[in-house]
């Protein structure tokens, strides 16, 4: 029993000394892990199991130094060998000594853990409230790009807005005075109904004359083939007769023959001066015909070029009113977008932000926004139908004169032909309302350019 008693405290000594490595290599390990920053939770959570698992073998060595002390005890009581007893003791010392070493080794790296373990979660928030941070500082430049980029665009679609409302107010302006003359055209129309008559009358007559005189022309022809054929016959029985009388008279044939000859004459003149008459009325009524149709094509013409720029100027100026619009909405959703991440933002640090108060003031700052525009298009709509009732009235009178007979077709052009120096006439006096025209458009265009400043200041306040 004496000679295996010191062999197994020097085992239980060296398997110690042999177990003390592994038990300090987790230390650095963790010191290590512990000056690197890129240290997560799932180390700090594996370095407490192996603290809990070192606190174990720790009492565990001490469970196993109280048997062998007391085996030591006990054997020093049945052997008087102080020698083995002193190297025992020795042996004890150093274990206990490596022990409280081990200890205080461990107690310090579960004091650096512990540090570490509270520190970390208050760097990985900072960290993080940096990053949010500098996002949110990047997102709100790019917001305000944008906002000025937003801000450009509307300024320069608010000044082409202006040039094509101009634009707008002249074409109305225009189909306005177009619509006034066609009304003056229909109440002149109803004046000059006399001269019309009249000048029908006139034509009538002369070619009532005309034919008239046609007539009688070849009533006198008739007459003048009756008498020649008379004289034919006298002069052949004048001739027969003088055969078997020869102291007949020969003078009165002779005046027979004379009158004869002038017959035939005024009867050729008669009939060269039929075609002559007849061709004269042709071109009369030719010539009354041609500038009436000239005119109308003339006014057709101006009348369909018109509506073509009427028609491109209203649809130009119906894209150029709802870009605006698109624009304001898109500003309005960034500002949207930026509220929401100031309220992130704001979760992330602690510190609520509450947007019930931008969202109560956008909503009737955005319904303030949207009324001038609401108005502007009940304006431009009931502009549009005052020049499609325009437009309607101006077609309906085309299409009845279209549909007019020839007759009625040509009295109607003549009248205007007539009337149209009539109209030249009071220029000078048209001139004037035209005048007033173009000064309360002037007052309009002020009014809605003070609008859109008002409503443009109101929009960067926003």
């Amino acid at each position: 029993m004496q000679p295996v008693a010191p062999s197994v405290p020097v085992g239980a000594g060296s398997a110690h000394a042999a177990a003390v490595p592994p038990s300090t290599s987790p230390g650095l390990h963790h010191r290590a892990a512990f000056y690197n920053n890129d240290m997560d939770f799932g180390d700090l959570v594996s370095s407490q199991q192996e603290i809990n698992g070192l606190s174990n073998e720790i009492s565990r060595l001490e469970s196993e130094v109280g048997h062998w002390r007391h085996i030591a005890q006990a054997q020093a009581m049945h052997s008087p060998d102080q020698a083995k007893i002193c190297r025992l003791q020795c042996v004890i010392k150093k274990v206990q000594e490596d022990r409280n070493q081990e200890l205080d080794n461990h107690q310090n790296e579960i004091a650096v853990l512990q540090n570490l373990r509270e520190n970390k979660p208050g760097e990985i928030k900072y960290q993080h409230g940096e990053e949010i941070t500098k996002l949110g500082e990047e997102q709100l430049k790019t917001y305000t790009v944008q906002r000025e980029h937003l801000l450009t665009d509307l300024s320069k679609k608010a000044r082409e807005n202006r040039l094509l409302k101009r634009k707008y107010n002249k074409v109305l302006e225009i189909t306005a005075a177009k619509g006034a003359a066609l009304t003056k055209l229909q109440e002149e129309k109803q004046l000059p109904a006399r001269c019309e008559s009249s000048g029908s009358d006139a034509s009538r007559r002369t070619i009532q004359n005309l034919s008239r005189i046609i007539r009688e022309k070849d009533l006198e022809v008739d007459a003048l083939r009756w008498q020649s054929q008379t004289l034919w016959v006298i002069l052949q029985m004048s001739s027969g007769a003088g055969d078997g009388v020869g102291d007949v008279n020969s003078a009165p044939v002779e005046q027979l023959l004379e009158e004869l000859g002038k017959l035939k004459q005024q009867v050729n003149n008669a009939q060269e001066w039929k075609p002559q008459a007849m061709s004269a009325v042709w071109n009369l009524q030719q010539e009354q015909l041609q500038q009436p149709q000239s005119q109308a094509l003339a006014d057709s013409d101006a009348h369909t070029k018109l509506e073509v720029g009427s028609t491109a100027l209203v649809s130009g100026q119906e894209q150029r009113e709802s870009r605006p619009e698109t624009l304001q909405w898109e500003w309005v959703r960034v500002q949207y977008g930026q509220g929401q991440r100031r309220d992130t933002q704001g979760l992330l640090s602690g510190k609520p932000h509450t947007p019930a108060s931008s969202l109560s003031s956008a909503s009737p700052e955005a319904s303030q926004l949207l009324q001038p525009e609401t108005e502007k298009q009940r304006r431009s709509l009931w502009g549009k139908g005052a020049t499609v009732g325009a437009r309607r009235r101006e077609d309906r009178w085309s299409e009845a004169i279209a549909a007019a007979p020839g007759q009625e077709r040509r009295e109607r052009e003549q009248t205007n032909v007539e009337v149209r120096p009539l109209k030249e006439k009071p220029k000078g006096l048209q001139d004037l309302p035209e005048e007033n025209r173009v000064g309360t458009s002037r007052g309009k265009e002020t009014e809605h350019q003070a609008e859109e400043n008002t409503d443009m200041k109101h929009s960067v306040t926003l």
